[in-house]
């Protein structure tokens, strides 16, 4: 549903049911796990997952401005997941994890603005947290925490310059036997130059990641306990297209 309210501004709600069946790993696992680096555990008993999602969203749109705030809440039966034990398997060494379900809540808020300051040059900002808890109150694993983000884009004909601050919070809403983490910033900066032609195309770019070489463990990461995230990095490449 979408109703309009002002010049450029909407307001849209949107509903959605969905089902999952488990997957064959989470039904039937039981051995290491490489990605993972864990002992996995599935159960064969795990039930058919399923999902009624409401979003609400406002909208301002014009020439000057494109905002949106997004307010979302999702409430899972059966929900699946992958659960820390706190004890490791004697034989590979690797931490143990089992395949559990439950009923949960997922609720959150997302803010995004790009402003424009005139026609070469545009700032840019986000927002987004999500609560995940299974409904006896128990926080879920592996929830990424709140982030924030600031930058500008700022280009000129073939040429586009994007630098960009990551901030990321704490996050102590964690699951038994679940490590919590710091927050942390980067800064990060991409780039691109295009030569267009008539039937081809030459793109140069550059992405330079956590230019402040700032040390963190990513929440998300299945093995956030042994590997920090990357550190500084740039990488540069060359796209030749044609059409």
């Amino acid at each position: 549903m979408r109703i309009a309210l002002w010049d450029g501004g909407a307001f849209v709600a949107n509903y959605s049911h969905s089902s999952r069946a488990p997957a064959l790993e989470e039904l039937y696992n039981h051995g290491p796990h490489d990605g993972t680096l864990s002992f996995e555990i599935g159960d064969p008993n795990l039930k058919l997952e399923s999902n009624n999602g409401l979003d609400f969203s406002l909208r301002q749109q014009n020439k000057w401005i494109n905002a949106e705030a997004n307010f979302f809440t999702y409430d899972i039966k059966n929900f699946v997941f992958l659960a820390p034990t706190g004890t490791d398997d004697p034989g590979s060494g690797l931490p143990i994890a089992e395949f559990l379900q439950g009923d949960s809540r997922f609720s959150g808020v997302e803010l995004n603005l790009d402003l424009k300051a005139s026609k070469y040059l545009h700032f840019l900002g986000g927002y987004d947290y999500v609560r995940a808890e299974l409904k006896d109150g128990r926080s879920l694993p592996r929830i990424a925490p709140l982030r924030g983000r600031f930058g500008i884009d700022a280009h000129y004909k073939g040429f586009s310059v994007r630098p960009e601050v990551l901030l990321i919070a704490d996050q102590n809403h964690v699951f038994e036997n679940e490590t919590p983490t710091q927050g942390y910033k980067t800064f990060n900066v991409t780039g691109s130059y295009i030569i267009l032609k008539k039937h081809y195309a030459h793109t140069f770019s550059m992405n330079a990641s956590n230019l402040g070489d700032e040390f963190y463990f990513n929440h998300i990461s299945f093995i956030k306990d042994i590997s920090p995230g990357m550190g500084r990095a740039v990488k540069f490449g060359y796209t030749l297209r044609f059409f």
